[in-house]
């Protein structure tokens, strides 16, 4: 047999229905909130790794200038050094640009006309 619900016990089950969907509500947006404060967390590490990597990029070279194992009967040219001298420029430049060294890539030019016939 089917059972009737009075309107009462129905208007019951509406407030307590309304009371979780709000309930879930809330913690999605504390879900929302905690993702975004993970990525903001990330995006901080990862800065920091970056950057330590580029100072390692810059510090290998430099002290293998200055420590490395110099050979008594080889002598280096003023090319040679004039050249090691430009990367270590360009390494310590993009350090403190922020950007590696190069050009951006200029936008091509299309070949077709942009109307195309059916």
């Amino acid at each position: 047999m089917v059972r009737i619900l009075k309107v009462k016990e129905l208007q019951d089950k509406k407030r307590e229905l309304l009371a979780r969907s709000e309930i879930h509500r809330q913690t999605l947006a504390l879900e929302v909130s905690n993702v975004k404060m993970s990525l903001t967390l990330l995006k901080k590490r990862l800065r920091i790794l970056k950057t330590a990597y580029r100072l390692l990029g810059i510090a290998v070279p430099i002290g293998g200038l200055l420590f490395g194992h110099k050979e008594p009967d080889r002598k280096k040219g003023f090319l040679s050094k004039l050249l090691s001298g430009l990367n270590v420029f360009s390494r310590v430049r993009s350090f403190f640009n922020g950007a590696k060294t190069g050009h951006a890539p200029e936008p091509e030019a299309e070949d077709f006309p942009s109307s195309r016939l059916p």
